[in-house]
């Protein structure tokens, strides 16, 4: 093209046959410039997204464009320059993009209608669909985050924190904190980080894990002091075989009262509870027992 354009500034018999010549290959300069940037259009969203008149009008337009850039027409390499810009410039690929951003952003209930107006905001004032995309993807994540928030705030009303080890419920007052903080820093990557932390910090409760090695730790010690208070009301002289076997029936009667209670504890004090108050109730089995049959042999010496 340049070798085209010297030869015809060569061949020019006046000064306008020479600036002609020079405007020629100028616009034709801006037709390949204008080509390059619609091809280069055609792998962003602003085409992909576009609607599909839009598309076709840019397809047309390039063909013209190669054509009209071989013709040596240069009317027609200035009107396919025109009609080139022009298609590039009606893709609605990005209007449609932020479109649909706006109608997922009113989708994302975990957002409050403050943080949905500032999404929206962003996606309106996006100049790319990449930033349209980025700030969807910031609006996603800071639902996310209020998500945590609320599990977490949740959690702390549960036997998992309230009983968890004082390092674990220190870890999720101070992620929470931390998201509290994230939740209004306009920081996407300080959202994130928090999301991150928070969920972790209530993955780490152990308030379960302990009230159920308390649990089993509370069975095992109401499974001892009834066996102990069988193992006494046996020994019981002066009561009949068949008081003994009503006795220890009683017995198990109460412990497994007891394990019912411990079952249905929700906290270590209520664990706690139970184990003392079953405990009293056997014992006072075996010392009934005890007493009966210490009345029993007495009447019996008195017989006697």
């Amino acid at each position: 093209q340049k070798k085209a354009a010297k030869d015809k500034i060569n061949s020019a018999k006046t000064s306008s046959d020479v600036q002609q010549a020079e405007s020629d290959a100028d616009n034709l300069g801006k037709l390949n410039q204008a080509i390059s940037a619609a091809n280069s259009a055609k792998s962003t969203p602003n085409y992909n997204e576009a609607d599909p008149d839009k598309k076709k009008a840019l397809d047309g337009a390039l063909s013209e464009a190669k054509t009209a850039k071989t013709s040596n027409d240069p009317s027609a390499v200035e009107q396919a320059t025109k009609d080139l810009k022009a298609a590039q410039s009606g893709l609605n690929g990005l209007a449609n993009t932020k479109k649909q951003a706006d109608q997922n952003i009113d989708q994302m209930t975990n957002l409050s209608d403050d943080q949905k107006k500032a999404a929206k905001d962003k996606i309106n004032s996006a100049k790319t669909s990449s930033d349209v995309q980025q700030a969807e993807s910031d609006a996603d994540n800071l639902g996310k985050l209020n998500q945590a928030i609320s599990a977490a705030n949740s959690a702390k009303s549960t036997p998992n924190y309230n009983e968890a080890d004082p390092d674990k419920k220190k870890a999720l007052d101070d992620a929470l904190t931390e998201a509290e903080n994230a939740k209004t820093s306009n920081d996407p990557s300080a959202v994130k980080q928090a999301t991150k932390d928070l969920q972790a910090a209530q993955s780490g409760l152990n308030g379960d894990s302990n009230l159920s090695k308390a649990k089993e730790q509370a069975d095992q010690n109401i499974d001892d002091v009834a066996k102990a208070a069988k193992q006494a009301i046996d020994n019981t002289n002066g009561i009949i075989d068949s008081e003994k076997q009503a006795a220890k029936g009683q017995v198990d009667a109460d412990a497994q009262a007891a394990k019912q209670a411990i079952g249905q504890a929700k906290s270590n004090k209520a664990v706690t509870d139970a184990v003392n108050n079953g405990t009293v109730a056997i014992d006072k089995v075996s010392a009934n027992a005890a007493i009966d049959g210490a009345l029993a042999e007495k009447n019996n010496s008195i017989d006697a």
